[in-house]
């Protein structure tokens, strides 16, 4: 009766390690999916750098948009074809549309954004607009 006992509560605790494995991996995947692509946002001197993760997708497909100071990122991964009889043991990689929008803590020279785009990392230039850059003053008297 005791052996029993003690295979029975193992195999139920390794049922549960699977189910909260199963679960970690689902919030891990649906959480990842949200956050993509994965940018950093460094502030410079003169402004901001956005530096963006995009490994796999063509320049043609992004879209970069400034509105007041908000710049807006909008792009599309596509999907990865597979050849017939294969099928995914594993999926982690996003495909399909995606758009992040971000809001400079400062206002912005919209006219001068820029961006390059090299290696799948993209790095979008967002100035500060002239009349939030420190300036000298002169003492007069």
């Amino acid at each position: 009766i005791n052996r029993g006992f003690h295979s029975s509560l193992f195999g139920d605790l390794m049922r549960l390690q699977r189910e909260m494995d199963g679960l970690h991996s689902q919030f891990v995947a649906s959480r990842s999916a949200r956050v993509y692509p994965p940018i950093n946002i460094v502030e410079a001197e003169d402004g901001y750098h956005l530096v963006a993760e995009l490994s796999g997708i063509d320049a043609d497909s992004l879209d970069i948009t400034v509105n007041h100071n908000e710049v807006i990122l909008k792009g599309e991964r596509p999907a990865q074809e597979r050849a017939d009889g294969q099928r995914y043991h594993r999926r982690e990689r996003n495909f399909g549309k995606f758009s992040r929008a971000f809001t400079m803590p400062d206002k912005i020279d919209a006219e001068n954004v820029s961006a390059k785009y090299l290696n799948g990392v993209l790095d979008i230039t967002v100035p500060r607009a002239p009349e939030t850059q420190p300036r000298k003053v002169r003492i007069t008297g």
